[in-house]
């Protein structure tokens, strides 16, 4: 177990985030955080309140009862903070075994596309009649879909309103802001969703700053 403080504060609502498994939880109201993890994982602390903070589990992490993590505030706070539900689906309701993949639309699109345009015959025709340039707009196209369709798994609109303190009329947006960073694309790609959060963190911070300058 680990406890976050501000000084001698607790310090309630902040994210801890192991970024090798991705797994995500918040303190409680006396600063209080139980997470799996093992030693190598990367764990960061983070809230729009806190300046972020990584550090690596050691052996030592778990000699001390609870871990302390001291924390600095930043200027500004939230008036409130909403804790969300977890997303409802047909794998949590046991409709379909828990392992199950289900095939995106953007994945569909992108299957599509490789099929009907693979084997040398096809892309001879292609580069003839010059539609390779448009096979591989529309391959970029769907790949983006599938970016879109991961982020909208990954985060709640009234998460990333919230914790993120995206302006609503702005989600989507940052999501198509963020599937355009080239570290994060590649964190999702790789199932890195820890790595991916962390950097939709800093994202949303740089967002809102393009958002002042509007």
């Amino acid at each position: 177990m680990g406890k976050v403080v501000f000084g001698n504060d607790p310090v309630a609502d902040l994210f801890i985030i192991n970024k090798a498994t991705g797994a995500e939880v918040k303190t409680n109201n006396e600063g209080n955080f139980t997470i799996t993890a093992k030693v190598g994982d990367a764990i960061v602390v983070y809230s729009p309140q806190t300046n972020a903070r990584e550090f690596a589990v050691t052996p030592a992490s778990f000699i001390e009862n609870p871990y302390m993590i001291s924390v600095e505030r930043k200027a500004v706070e939230l008036d409130e903070v909403v804790v969300t539900q977890p997303k409802v689906s047909s794998h949590s309701l046991g409709l379909v075994p828990k392992n199950y993949m289900f095939e995106t639309v953007g994945q569909r699109h992108l299957h599509r596309f490789t099929m009907q345009n693979s084997g040398p015959v096809a892309q001879l025709i292609n580069a003839i009649t010059g539609q390779t340039y448009y096979i591989e707009l529309a391959k970029k196209y769907a790949q983006k879909e599938i970016l879109l369709e991961k982020t909208d798994y990954l985060f709640t609109d009234e998460q990333l309103k919230t914790d993120y303190q995206i302006p609503e009329e702005y989600i989507k947006g940052f999501a198509y802001y963020i599937v355009d960073d080239a570290k994060y694309a590649e964190a999702v790609k790789l199932k890195n969703y820890g790595e991916a959060k962390v950097l939709a963190m800093g994202l949303a911070m740089k967002y809102r700053e393009i958002l002042k300058d509007e």
